[in-house]
């Protein structure tokens, strides 16, 4: 990159057109990084934990659909969604493993998210049509679905799956709105590294 530069500010390069072709590479190593470091830096501190939690749920959901191309409707409360820093991480965290699993499992063609309150709650929907499966089997899907169970109870939530070959899939997961003291501080020391 930086030979490039000084080629061409030396004048070493004669020709617009040679210019031109450096100049192009140059933009593309450019643009490449640029995508490296967004990648890297979204993977260390993901952009929409420091985002409204209704607004990081939307952006998550149109940034599934912008790279899955799968429909996804999405249904918001009209009130600000309030939860500590911790269960809006784990909110996040859980709303994309379970994106993730529609894309790695479901062959899904459409995708119903919705955070609702409820009575001391939050209740998180993903709903996909895809191919479903028996819960009471052994399937590679579990290992997602064991993190989201995990991660909801270390907060004192619940989690409940539906399930049924050719039926699709129906994740609830339920976050307090106060979250269990001990619990909830644990989890907020595994993820502050």
């Amino acid at each position: 990159q930086r030979l490039s530069i000084s080629m061409l500010t030396s004048g070493e390069l004669t020709g617009i057109e040679r210019g031109e072709t450096h100049l192009a590479r140059m933009l593309e190593t450019n643009s490449q990084a640029i995508k490296i470091v967004r990648a890297v830096a979204d993977e260390l501190r993901p952009s929409p934990l420091n985002m409204d939690v209704a607004f990081a749920v939307e952006w998550i959901v149109d940034d599934f659909h912008a790279k899955t191309q799968i429909f996804c409707d999405l249904s918001l409360p009209e009130e600000a969604v309030t939860l500590d820093h911790n269960t809006t991480n784990l909110l996040y965290r859980v709303l994309r493993e379970a994106l993730k699993n529609i894309v790695q499992h479901a062959a899904a063609t459409q995708v119903t998210v919705s955070l609702t309150p409820v009575v001391d709650a939050y209740l998180l929907e993903v709903r996909d049509n895809g191919k479903g499966f028996d819960p009471n089997t052994r399937h590679d899907q579990k290992f997602g679905l064991l993190y989201i169970q995990e991660r909801v109870h270390s907060v004192g939530g619940e989690v409940v799956v539906l399930s049924q070959p050719g039926q699709g899939t129906l994740i609830e997961a339920r976050f307090p709105r106060t979250p269990t003291q001990t619990q909830s501080a644990e989890f907020g020391a595994e993820w502050a590294h």
